[in-house]
């Protein structure tokens, strides 16, 4: 059995929060891929320009650290600033969704229950998340 829905309205603190855990997941993940690089591609510029200036930069060197920590600093800092920023342009969207919601109507979905499924929440067929 169809039944179809509107969504009316996106609550603004759920929107946030789900926006801020989106955005530091995509960084997170997004950005695992580029900090090694990135460390190896500094590290091989910095090494490069201290030979040019006759500095002999031995292989074993230990002066990485203070690189690595400088990036790792910097990962978390872009992990914790795009979090916040997706999580207020999200909660924009949904401010932006609610009022034109309300002048012309929302989302309209079409859902089905699945088959030998009960329904649950107030008895009356309604999803629960939709109550």
């Amino acid at each position: 059995m169809t039944k179809r829905y509107t969504i009316r309205r996106f609550g603004l603190l759920s929107s946030f929060k789900v926006g801020c855990v989106w955005g530091a997941l995509i960084v997170a993940i997004v950005g695992l891929c580029f900090v090694p690089w990135l460390f190896l591609s500094a590290w091989s510029t910095i090494s490069a320009l201290l030979r040019m200036n006759g500095v002999d930069v031995p292989a074993d060197t230990t002066s990485t650290g203070g690189g690595l920590l400088g990036l790792i600093v910097v990962y978390l800092v872009l992990i914790v600033f795009y979090g916040l920023w997706f999580g207020v342009t999200t909660w924009f969207y949904a401010l932006m969704y609610n009022l034109v919601a309300r002048l012309i109507g929302g989302f309209e979905v079409e859902l089905e229950s699945a088959k030998g499924s009960t329904s649950s929440g107030s008895g009356g067929g309604t999803p629960p998340w939709l109550e």
